[in-house]
């Protein structure tokens, strides 16, 4: 790939992540209840996320995933078995929480 071609893809890449969306949204919520410095934190996980997902575009891991449903599938299932992970966790530490404050 071309210099060119990445600093577009890049650029693109930028405007398309600073179009307001539920990262956005979480950001600029989280600053306006909290103030300022609850930003930073936020964004030190958001910028690697999205380089990370860049990467994997340029690299072209989005038409191997699009050329095996086995792999996609797997990833698929993965992402849903974390999701129900982070609910079963934030549901148990909150009831221990509310269990000690009564």
């Amino acid at each position: 790939m071309s210099f060119q071609v990445w600093i577009t893809y890049f650029f693109t890449v930028f405007v398309l992540i600073a179009i307001p969306g539920p990262t956005i949204l979480y950001v600029i919520t989280q600053s306006a209840a909290n103030g300022k410095k609850t930003v930073f934190p936020l964004l030190a996980g958001i910028i690697p996320g999205d380089i990370m997902i860049m990467t994997c575009s340029i690299m072209g891991l989005g038409a191997v995933i699009y050329a095996s449903s086995a792999v996609f599938t797997v990833l698929k299932w993965a992402g849903a078995l974390y999701l129900v992970f982070l609910g079963v966790k934030f549901f148990f530490e909150n009831l221990i929480q509310n269990f000690f404050q009564i």
